[in-house]
């Protein structure tokens, strides 16, 4: 009988640590996005993103929403760092994962600016090429609730440029796609 109680208890505590040992992942999405303020274009219809990424953090608890804020400042820390210098060729630090920085898939080219201008080429046309377009530029965060910056919101758009108490902003949309 003895035996019986100690394997059990033997057999509960290895059970517990495996349980404890567990680490929890959870992540958000984020995309940068072009807003066209340009008469002839829509606003929603014509809304143009660059290729998403998504911003991931982990912990040995299961406080999904902690964690998820976590992923969440990873993303905003990228979205702000990249926009700090659109026209810079290098990724910046903040949106890798090296220094487990936790993003994964932040790879505009050449630039953020010069992806954001190749992506409006393609999608608005040729009337809209060779000239600048007045835009808003914003990055969005989204997810499961924690991805808008609190426990409870899922989502969250940044203002970045062309915001409601500021002048639109001057993308330049190159003449030819691809450039």
């Amino acid at each position: 009988m003895n035996k019986a109680i100690v394997l059990a208890l033997v057999i509960g505590i290895s059970v517990s640590s495996a349980v404890e040992a567990r680490t929890y992942h959870r992540s958000c999405n984020a995309v940068f996005r072009i807003l066209p303020l340009e008469p002839g274009l829509d606003l929603v219809r014509d809304t143009v993103q660059v290729e998403p990424f998504y911003a991931q953090a982990s912990a040995g608890g299961y406080i999904p929403n902690t964690i998820r804020l976590r992923a969440y400042r990873r993303a905003r820390d990228c979205i702000n760092s990249a926009w700090a210098d659109p026209l810079n060729h290098s990724i910046p630090a903040e949106c890798t994962n090296s220094g487990g920085n936790g993003v994964y898939d932040y790879s505009p080219h050449p630039s953020l600016l010069g992806e954001m201008a190749n992506r409006a080429c393609h999608a608005w046309g040729p009337g809209y090429r060779g000239r600048y377009v007045m835009v808003r530029i914003v990055g969005y965060i989204s997810g499961d609730n924690g991805c808008g910056g609190s426990r409870s919101s899922d989502d969250i758009i940044i203002p970045l440029a062309g915001g409601v108490d500021e002048d639109p902003y001057p993308l330049y949309v190159p003449m030819r796609c691809d450039t």
